[in-house]
């Protein structure tokens, strides 16, 4: 789902607000080389961390989407041995998550990262029963019956029926309902299937995918939160 672009009262584009946001922009340059930038909206947020609405739906659409470019990046005349993935903010995590993903290895020789890591204090790894308490907080905001929240194939019917409005209008005050922070964070899960272990541990067991990393912050970018403070 593409972002509200006033969520929060911030406008951060003037893009309309959509449920139509899986496709991807190529752009042809003359040089043989590829670049995959991540939107800063694109991680996970709301999941049981089960079969019913598995972790990391929005790390694999980015895997599926890198498979893509290395499939046909070659007919748009781009080399899919060199290929580089970048972000910043969330979108700069996303990028982490995939240098640890052994289902992104091979994918992209180069990583870029602004101001984000799977490090960053609002990166949270959410439990089963956490996740699903966050789940069932949400269907209840958008109305679902006590009966629909309590089986699981109902809860998922109701959340797919939800407007997209009514969704991130009401996402935001799942955290209110069950106290800081007040906005759910994004965060992937330790799934065995995206993810095999936590950010740590993968690095310290030489997982890392990728040949050559930028890291590094972007000047002023506190800017556009202290506007919205003043």
């Amino acid at each position: 789902m593409q972002a509200d672009p006033e969520i929060h009262g911030l406008r951060f584009t003037n893009e309309e607000l959509s449920e139509d946001c899986l496709f991807l922009d190529v752009i042809v340059p003359k040089s043989k080389v590829g670049t995959t930038w991540v939107p800063n909206d694109s991680s996970s947020i709301l999941y049981t961390n089960d079969e019913l609405i598995p972790g990391n739906l929005g790390l694999l659409d980015q895997q599926l989407a890198l498979k893509w470019v290395n499939e046909n990046i070659e007919a748009f005349g781009g080399d899919p041995t060199k290929v580089s993935i970048g972000g910043v903010s969330a979108g700069s995590a996303s990028v982490a998550f995939h240098t640890l993903s052994p289902g992104s290895k091979g994918l992209f020789q180069n990583a870029i990262m602004q101001s984000g890591s799977p490090f960053d204090e609002w990166i949270t790894y959410r439990q089963g029963e956490e996740a699903r308490t966050e789940v069932r907080t949400l269907a209840k905001l958008l109305e679902c019956s006590q009966k629909d929240i309590n089986e699981d194939a109902k809860l998922l019917q109701c959340l797919m029926e939800a407007p997209a409005e009514a969704f991130i209008e009401n996402i935001v005050k799942v955290g209110q309902e069950l106290g800081p922070p007040y906005i759910l964070q994004p965060g992937p899960s330790v799934d065995g299937v995206f993810l095999p272990n936590d950010a740590l541990s993968i690095i310290e067991e030489g997982g890392l995918n990728g040949e050559n990393y930028i890291v590094g912050t972007n000047g002023e970018e506190g800017t556009l939160f202290a506007f919205h403070a003043l």
